[in-house]
């Protein structure tokens, strides 16, 4: 695993380079496209050798530049059952898996007893974590930090 250059489809030859701009990305690995095109959604890929996991590119709150520069990353397997601990579900499973891969995160804390761990790789970071705003939900992003 290493995104320096961008997020690889595993098995499949694709690669989302970081800062290819959104118009490009329509014809990548055939993602869903929103009616507005204000997202972009690559289902059941494998990024994580054997994890599936559908990868989001979203151009209203993040990617502002209209190039790629934020991904959001979903566990349909674990979301799909709609189960109050989904969320620590996905953290527990993938930042075991980051830190096996890339050993202790670079900061790790809590935030009102929700716990969020970042991997610092210089150009890009990783950030797992539970959240909540109305109910908990989970977060798993791959981002670019000079955005």
């Amino acid at each position: 695993m290493n995104f320096k250059e961008g997020i690889e489809f595993i098995g499949e030859d694709l690669l989302l380079k970081w800062y290819t701009p959104k118009e490009q990305l329509f014809s990548i690995g055939n993602p869903y496209i929103s009616e507005d095109k204000s997202f972009l959604r690559w289902t059941n890929r494998d990024v994580f050798n054997g994890e599936r996991v559908n990868v989001t590119a979203e151009f209203d709150s993040e990617n502002l530049n209209n190039k790629l520069t934020y991904i959001r990353i979903e566990c349909p397997e674990i979301e799909e059952k709609q189960n109050e601990n989904s969320p620590w579900i996905i953290y527990d499973k993938y930042s075991e898996l980051l830190k096996e891969e890339f050993g202790n995160a670079t900061e790790s804390r809590e935030f009102h007893n929700r716990p969020y761990k970042k991997w610092d790789f210089g150009k890009y970071e990783i950030i797992v974590g539970v959240a909540e705003r109305f109910m908990e939900y989970s977060i798993f992003v791959i981002k670019i930090k000079d955005t």
